[in-house]
């Protein structure tokens, strides 16, 4: 017997792989490797760093800014 440890951090990437880990019969067990405390403060530090760098500053109305990278764009071959 053999023991395939998968660390995922994606819990988008987890809905795929179950399926498939279910279906081949395998067995499983899902173990959170960290706490929502600590995931909550990682993101603390995380936005607080982005902010001392001044990540995205230079946006002063996010909503035009959002309009604005939401436009399509032309596609290759395609008139507009």
């Amino acid at each position: 017997m053999q023991k395939l440890i998968i660390e995922v951090d994606d819990p988008i990437d987890l809905q795929v792989l179950l399926p498939l880990i279910k279906k081949l019969n395998y067995k499983f067990k899902i173990e959170d490797t960290i706490s929502i405390e600590e995931r909550n403060n990682k993101l603390k530090k995380l936005f607080a760093k982005l902010n001392e760098l001044g990540t995205f500053g230079e946006i002063t109305d996010p909503v035009a800014w959002q309009r604005e990278i939401r436009k399509d764009k032309p596609l290759f071959g395609r008139k507009v």
